[in-house]
């Protein structure tokens, strides 16, 4: 395992104020939550097969490629942050795996060389989610399938939090680089970069990074109510694509 340093020096101000944030970021707060059943999801849903090259965007800390069977794939994670990308290499992720330091609305990659590319809660924090989702298409192969997953902002939660609050949603403190939107804004964003979309997935277990929801009720919710929540009121989508012919 090693970790890759690529990174462009024409950054405009605007990232290089995002990688700021987000390496001050995972110093302060991601060490805090780890949702490993959220991974454990899409990792269902994605069956990654022998090898698949995979790319997680966003990857964080690592904890998606962590949760793969180490035997299975070539994986590579990019992260703005290096202390996002630092604190990857200490949780010594068994196999075959890569980290990269880079821009991901800029990926160092050529077109069409992975099989399997995941965002999972990343493109909503880009500048430019629709540049970011372009960059997945580019190097997503033909016939590769990409797993997104985004935001709704018109979840059930976030409804009663700005009744309650008046206060808009956050995803753990993120609030400086955030843009939430519908299933339908999603939709059209994906398709108009490129992508078939082959299938929506509604997510509505809520994890500690709710910062907002007390544990009890947390709990609550996750038990009883998010069973049923519909699709337009959920949590998220992870949205499952493929380049379009």
């Amino acid at each position: 395992m090693s970790l890759g340093s690529y990174f462009l020096l024409s950054l405009s101000r605007e990232i290089q104020k995002i990688k700021k944030e987000y390496d001050r970021w995972h110093s302060q707060v991601i060490s805090k939550y780890h949702d490993d059943k959220f991974y454990q999801w899409v990792r269902k849903q994605a069956k990654v097969l022998p090898n698949e090259t995979v790319l997680d965007v966003g990857c964080g800390k690592g904890e998606f490629l962590e949760v793969l069977d180490p035997t299975n794939s070539y994986r590579i994670g990019v992260d703005i942050s290096y202390v996002a990308l630092r604190n990857a290499r200490r949780t010594g992720i068994s196999g075959n795996v890569d980290y990269v330091l880079a821009d991901a609305e800029n990926l160092p990659f050529r077109e069409s060389i992975f099989d399997k590319v995941f965002a999972l809660g990343s493109l909503e924090h880009f500048p430019n989610p629709q540049k970011g989702a372009l960059e997945i298409k580019k190097v997503l192969k033909r016939g590769g399938t990409s797993y997104i997953f985004l935001p709704n902002a018109y979840f059930l939660g976030h409804v009663y939090l700005v009744y309650k609050t008046g206060e808009p949603p956050d995803e753990g403190g993120q609030y400086f680089s955030e843009t939430f939107a519908t299933k339908n804004g999603w939709e059209k964003l994906l398709i108009s970069s490129g992508f078939k979309i082959l299938d929506v997935l509604k997510y509505n277990r809520i994890s500690r990074a709710s910062r907002r929801v007390s544990s009890v009720i947390r709990n609550l919710y996750n038990l009883v109510v998010a069973p049923f929540v519909p699709m337009n009121l959920s949590y998220a989508f992870l949205f499952i694509c493929t380049k379009e012919d």
